[in-house]
């Protein structure tokens, strides 16, 4: 897909600009401890300037490597944090670019071993189909169930071009089955939520009707309450009464708030991607704390990942532990905006969510609201 090379080339380019700059005499290759030494101080680098220091000197070596080194990049990958493989992925352009040949054969058998990590397969990919003539074309149909994502999503918008491209006139019964067959395809295996929202509504066009929120999980029904104190947003960490049974929370019992009973109200939306909205259902209230609480039926014990959208400081226990905490006021909303690792028991699982709204008064920051799902890591709703 498009915007993968776009920006990537943009990380590339911010990555070797800031951490190499001026470096344009060619030297010769490091040796295979150097490389390992180096791979490990750029995997150190995390947020807030966490081992920068050693990953720019690390980086002075991989910015080194011969291009017959690359897979020792793209293994590095494997368990990386998001930074951190951003500049293993610019060290590997830097290799690209400076050789005069690409080992096509060596990528090629690192991007058919399906163990390999994710984004470092998707790379070779990108390398293997610039440098051998027909690769894409070779390829691109089974693309559609690689476990890599970014790899998959150009399996799934290969198929979604194939089914843009048929027109279906009224009438046109073989169209439309061709058309839909490719959409049943795409379906089968899209996990990005753009791209399955986009088969949903080009099937709609078709007659046939996707439950999204069913499909991507999304849990529909909430019991809330909400005025406790954010004024000045100095609610985020006071443990108000929910918190405090968050071991056996009552539902059917109201907390006091500024002298007086508030209780707990009962929902279930209609989205089709699951949003809770509280400005319609408490009311349009500022500098407050929501609670909602629900419940997740799990077929399995184990990991998974909760994931939320919302525009509004929040926090999430399950079962009593909390597992998500983000001080972040109407930073824009999407879907699976933040998530994270849990733990499921097999049967019913407590889900409580603190919401916490502000006081700002700007047109973009009035929303109130959360959408929650549960899926496994690569996306796909556990049902």
């Amino acid at each position: 897909m498009k915007r993968f090379s776009t920006f990537t080339v943009i990380v590339f380019s911010i990555v070797n600009s800031f951490c190499c700059p001026g470096e344009t005499i060619a030297q010769e290759a490091p040796d295979a401890e150097a490389v390992a030494n180096a791979i490990k101080s750029v995997q150190s680098v995390s947020l807030n300037g966490v081992g920068h220091p050693e990953a720019v000197q690390a980086m002075q070596v991989l910015n080194r490597i011969s291009v017959d080194q690359l897979p020792l990049l793209f293994e590095a990958m494997e368990g990386c944090n998001k930074l951190s493989a951003n500049w293993i992925r610019a060290a590997a352009q830097k290799a690209i670019g400076k050789a005069d040949a690409v080992p096509v054969a060596e990528l090629t058998a690192y991007f058919n071993d399906q163990s390999g990590d994710p984004l470092g397969r998707w790379l070779a990919y990108q390398v293997i189909v610039e440098n051998e003539a027909g690769f894409r074309e070779k390829t691109i149909d089974a693309l559609a169930m690689d476990p890599s994502l970014p790899l998959r999503e150009i399996g799934i918008e290969h198929l979604l071009e194939q089914a843009r491209a048929i027109e279906v006139n009224d009438g046109d019964d073989d169209a439309k089955a061709k058309k839909m067959a490719i959409l049943n395809s795409a379906f089968e295996h899209a996990l990005d939520v753009g791209q399955i929202q986009e088969i949903a509504k080009l099937s709609s066009k078709l007659g046939k009707e996707i439950n999204l929120r069913e499909h991507l999980g999304f849990l529909p029904t909430w019991k809330l309450i909400a005025g406790f104190d954010n004024k000045d947003e100095s609610g985020f960490d006071v443990v108000y009464g929910p918190e405090k049974d968050l071991e056996n929370i009552d539902t059917s019992k109201g907390y006091s708030v500024d002298e007086e009973t508030v209780d707990w109200i009962e929902t279930t939306t209609d989205h089709e991607t699951g949003i809770v909205n509280l400005n319609e259902l408490i009311g349009k209230k500022k500098g407050v704390i929501g609670y909602a609480v629900g419940t997740f039926e799990s077929p399995i014990e184990g990991p998974a990942e909760i994931r939320i959208g919302t525009w509004n400081a929040h926090k999430i226990w399950i079962n009593g532990t909390l597992f998500m905490s983000n001080e972040i006021y109407h930073n824009s909303s999407s879907i699976d905006k933040f998530s994270a690792p849990i733990s499921l028991k097999k049967g019913e699982n407590e889900i409580v969510i603190k919401l916490c709204q502000n006081e700002q008064t700007q047109p973009w920051a009035q929303e109130w609201s959360f959408q929650v799902r549960i899926c496994d890591a690569s996306g796909k709703a556990i049902k």
